[in-house]
């Protein structure tokens, strides 16, 4: 789980007139879990056991495609990392309407004054010489 994330999530769902969700997958999530109601989350699945205690980016996807295809959140939002960009593009699959398969911490915002669901990302680029 990121809180980067659940703070861009938290200002998606307002936007899309939505609740946040979060999911977080491990051995010993308890207090994670309890971390992301406090970051804004209003509902947590929790994937808890010791198959999870160190990164395998099998298992892992196959829970998080098990929460995906059980909940069907509008939008997933997955870490900008290797690891999050597997378990993305493994478990997303044909499991939500919408997915920006990985996030970085900036610049994503929804289109719902048009009701269309679209998200927009603004990326700053330098364009020195």
């Amino acid at each position: 789980m990121s809180f980067e994330l659940l703070g861009i999530g938290k200002t998606l769902a307002n936007d899309l007139g939505s609740g946040l969700c979060a999911f977080v997958i491990g051995q010993n999530v308890e207090n994670i879990a309890k971390e992301a109601f406090q970051c804004g989350a209003s509902k947590v699945y929790a994937v808890d056991g010791a198959l999870f205690k160190a990164f395998n980016a099998e298992a892992y996807s196959k829970a998080a495609h098990f929460l995906l295809d059980k909940h069907k959140p509008e939008l997933a939002l997955f870490r900008a990392t290797s690891q999050g960009t597997d378990v993305a593009a493994a478990s997303a699959h044909g499991s939500v309407s919408g997915s920006a398969p990985t996030a970085s911490a900036s610049g994503w915002t929804a289109d719902n004054k048009a009701h269309t669901g679209c998200l927009r990302r603004q990326l700053h680029r330098d364009g020195g010489q």
